[in-house]
């Protein structure tokens, strides 16, 4: 049977991303941990080549889907992307200000500074991957410096991009970028939502 393989976004568990979906897609649906790791190449020197049926992968999750694609380390029919950031901190992502600001709260409180980006991502979200601390705040500079810019978008699958009309962390305007570098590729906005338009889409079902 084939696989689909998951991402989640910054500090949620694999657990909660996967149960959002598991009755969605048929097939085995499986996570890639990529917190266990401190860095994206840490993570990247442990994948093993595989195809996957589809790949869905949201914010951070969507970033580091598009890099392993990139690098041809994994490849798929279908890609997934919500909420993804094609450049996190700049123009159409957060300010340096903002960014920082929450840089120094989450070095002060882990714990408080999670509950609070849930709080502005959805009230439905949880993150809790404190195992992790310490490479997450690993994760929060692959945020800060990475840009999809520098990636080969050649041999990239069927996209769909899932956004919020209103989510104020990843601007949709960022939809564009991915559009203009991949092929096949379509996009889907969900009115009076934001950064979690996965959790609204879901919402009556």
């Amino acid at each position: 049977m084939k696989q689909n393989l998951f991402l989640t976004g910054f500090g949620q568990s694999d657990k909660q991303f996967l149960d959002l979906f598991d009755s969605k897609l048929t097939g085995d649906n499986i996570s890639m941990e990529y917190h266990k790791y401190k860095n994206y190449e840490d993570l990247s020197k442990t994948v093993i080549k595989k195809h996957y049926k589809s790949i869905v992968g949201w914010s951070l999750g969507g970033q580091i889907a598009c890099r392993l694609i990139a690098d041809k380390l994994i490849t798929t029919d279908h890609l997934l992307l919500i909420s993804a950031p094609f450049k996190f901190v700049g123009e159409n992502g957060l300010s340096d200000l903002v960014f920082n600001s929450f840089k120094l709260q989450i070095m002060q409180d882990f714990d408080l500074a999670l509950e609070s980006l849930a709080n502005k991502i959805d009230s439905s979200v949880k993150l809790e991957t404190n195992e992790y601390k310490t490479n997450l705040l690993s994760w929060l500079d692959e945020l800060e410096n990475f840009d999809c810019s520098s990636l080969d978008f050649s041999n990239f699958p069927t996209t769909i991009y899932l956004a919020g009309e209103n989510d104020n962390i990843v601007s949709p305007k960022q939809i564009d970028l991915f559009r203009n570098k991949i092929k096949e590729f379509a996009d889907i906005i969900i009115k009076n939502c934001g950064h979690a338009p996965h959790y609204e889409l879901f919402k009556y079902e």
